[in-house]
């Protein structure tokens, strides 16, 4: 969905099966997910479940947990007023 969303292939969410169908979805995802699991109602559960539970929310905690397992240097940035034009 992430690729489709930033325009790198075109695909609409019923062909998802289709093209998750060569992939190694077991591996990508977990044990029992197979192509056909991902289709239009699923996908649309999930967009419902991200709306609902806030992107900027979820991509802050992944982020971090990131950055934690990773162990990144981070710093603080501090934006003054010129930044935002």
């Amino acid at each position: 969905m992430l690729l489709n969303g930033l325009g790198f292939v075109g695909r609409t969410l019923h062909m998802y099966p289709e093209y998750f169908a060569e992939k190694p979805v077991e591996r990508l995802i977990r044990k029992g997910i197979k192509a056909e699991h991902i289709n239009d109602d699923a996908l649309g559960r999930c967009l419902d479940q991200l709306y609902e539970t806030g992107v900027s929310k979820l991509y802050q905690g992944l982020s971090e947990k990131v950055v934690t397992y990773l162990g990144l240097p981070c710093e603080g940035l501090i934006l003054t007023p010129l930044a935002y034009m």
